[in-house]
């Protein structure tokens, strides 16, 4: 787990809509910067071998290859109320739309294949977010993430006593 509460990662984007894509290319640019950090400080986050290299390829690609984020459920905006999915992202808003603000849970896991098989040796990625509407877009913040690496032993940080600033983010329409 990593927490930084007092220095959160923060951005707001425009033109798109809170869904996995987006929330997803965001959660990955954090724990990309995240990561950043870490080596900074001379820690690691001890990320399975790949998982950079795959989860760019995902995104450019739209492939599932090692890791992937979830769809986000249920979708922000929606009166759904069908049985939610086995595994998923989580839209934890307490308005009856799903609507914003929201704190939604992104959720990335190990697939085989596009068929959803889950791998030999799974791990993941949570990453809680704040989604919040702005004029034309939305801002998200973001102060803590959790790994699960069932092979590694468990692995715990926190920046809270740090005084030095997570760096910060404004990419207005970059997703």
């Amino acid at each position: 787990m990593a927490s930084h509460s007092v220095a959160p990662y923060i951005i707001e984007v425009t033109g798109v809509q809170p869904e996995r894509d987006t929330l997803g290319a965001i959660a990955s640019d954090y724990l990309k910067k995240l990561k950043e950090y870490l080596s900074n400080h001379h820690k690691t986050l001890n990320a399975p071998m790949g998982w950079d290299g795959n989860l760019l390829r995902n995104a450019e690609n739209e492939d599932v290859d090692l890791m992937h984020w979830l769809h986000v459920w249920p979708p922000v905006g929606s009166d759904e109320i069908e049985k939610s999915p086995q595994i998923a992202s989580w839209n934890l808003s307490r308005n009856p739309l799903h609507d914003l603000p929201a704190t939604i849970v992104m959720v990335a896991t190990e697939f085989l294949d596009g068929q959803g098989d889950i791998a030999q040796f799974t791990n993941g990625f949570t990453v809680p977010m704040l989604v919040e509407p702005i004029d034309d877009g939305f801002r998200v913040i973001i102060r803590s993430m959790t790994a699960e690496y069932p092979s590694l032993s468990q692995q715990s940080w926190s920046t809270v006593k740090e005084l030095i600033e997570f760096p910060p983010t404004s990419h207005a329409g970059a997703y």
